[in-house]
């Protein structure tokens, strides 16, 4: 199943990186690694690695050379064409032997661990400093693996997913996957606020640049005749799926100062009229609401204002039941029309925000006021998300429309002390 998953990605990705080139004009990559190179990770050496990575014996400093080598068995493989790219079997069991391996790293024993993510980091880097146009199926194969890396938990990773993201020369379609293995690495090595927790000098130092890198991508100015905009919506999709991740109003929050303001980021997704060109997809805004509504709110300070995300979330989650009734008549629940395929996964994506909105109360517990809200925006949406869940019919939008404006505010504050920030209306 996720060897057929990784294929479709491919094939998407292909929509928009490959374009009319030909099977023979994919070839001409840049081979990394030798095969005898890699043939010398002999199953002797296999078993040796794993016992190093599990604790079974020492590492020590001799060992690197056998976990550079195990990086590069991983990540050469993939660009070499003749023997792995044009054999899909073949390229899906490599890409399931990295799968297999990274999700065995929460076992992995320091500094052995440590020793090979950085291993692996090289690897990877090497990969993608080869020419985009010349090794497309290097680049793209290499990005579909990136999620694995938030299983080390390790800051190189994280720096590593950040700067690929940033660096201008990253293609689109590596940039989309190194945001979703951000995401990963968000819900494995949660951002911290410094607002609250004020003696976190790493995450102070490393989390801005990963939030930043996001928020980046968000508000791009896309080239729309070097890109299609269904296609800058699907990359900046997983920004704002993995900024989500990032569960956090902000990094820091001060009198006149405000670094990695991700709240902010959400928040421009559900704008009305849009702030962002091309305007977000209805699975930008499902996402960015979805976000608002993990932001944490702690006790220890007063200083993030709810209250305009909750109105924006109920906005969307509006717009959302709406295509969701569209769909439902025209698509796969019309009477005596056969049945098609849904736009979205409804009782999936129902579900999704069943347990946001709950987070949301929970989160705003520590705020009157935005609880007050969160509890209505809760409460009201419940027969809406049954209807989503079970594919029935919705036959009475009014309630709804009467929510999102009995939820408006007029302030357009979203921090305390940071005046007119730029989210749009």
């Amino acid at each position: 199943m996720r060897a057929k998953l990784a294929g479709i990605l491919i094939a998407l990705a292909a929509i928009f990186i490959v374009g009319n080139l030909g099977f023979s004009q994919v070839q001409l990559g840049d081979k990394l690694g030798t095969e005898a190179q890699i043939d010398g990770f002999t199953a002797e050496k296999k078993n040796d690695f794993k016992r190093v990575m599990h604790g079974e014996r020492d590492y020590k400093a001799s060992d690197q050379a056998l976990l550079e080598l195990a990086a590069q068995y991983y990540i050469y493989r993939i660009t070499w064409f003749d023997k792995i790219q044009r054999d899909r079997e073949l390229l899906n069991k490599v890409r399931e032997e990295f799968k297999a391996e990274t999700d065995s790293a929460a076992k992995y024993k320091e500094p052995a661990a440590k020793a090979f993510a950085n291993a692996l980091l090289t690897c990877f880097g090497d990969v993608f400093k080869t020419a985009f146009d010349k090794n497309r199926m290097s680049h793209i194969n290499a990005a579909l693996m990136l999620p694995g890396l938030a299983q080390f938990k390790s800051e190189e990773v994280g720096d590593f997913l950040a700067k690929l993201i940033a660096n201008p020369k990253t293609h689109d379609a590596v940039r989309m996957h190194a945001a979703r293995a951000l995401g990963e690495y968000f819900f494995a090595v949660p951002p911290m606020e410094q607002t609250v927790a004020k003696t976190d000098d790493l995450r102070k130092k490393k989390d801005p640049a990963r939030i930043q890198a996001l928020l980046d991508v968000i508000d791009k100015k896309w080239d729309p005749k070097k890109i299609d905009p269904a296609a800058v919506q699907y990359v900046r999709r997983d920004a704002i799926k993995a900024l989500a991740q990032a569960r956090i109003p902000a990094v820091e929050v001060g009198k006149s100062k405000l670094t990695a303001p991700a709240a902010i980021g959400l928040l421009k997704v559900l704008a009305v009229p849009p702030v962002l060109d091309p305007p977000p997809s209805l699975g930008e805004k499902l996402e960015a609401a979805i976000g608002i509504c993990q932001l944490k709110i702690h006790a220890a300070h007063d200083l993030y204002v709810p209250e305009i995300g909750i109105h924006r979330t109920a906005r969307a989650l509006n717009e959302l039941v709406k295509a969701y009734q569209t769909d439902f008549q025209n698509q796969f629940g019309g009477a005596g029309k056969k049945l098609k395929i849904p736009v979205m996964p409804w009782k999936y994506e129902a579900e999704r925000v069943k347990q946001a909105l709950k987070t949301l109360v929970e989160n705003t517990f520590a705020k009157e006021d935005a609880l007050k809200r969160a509890r209505t925006l809760d409460t009201n949406m419940q027969p809406f998300l049954k209807a989503l869940a079970n594919h029935q019919a919705i036959e009475d939008l009014n309630n709804l429309n009467e929510l999102v404006n009995v939820l408006r505010v007029d302030s357009p504050s979203v921090f305390k002390t940071i005046d007119n920030a730029p989210i749009g209306d």
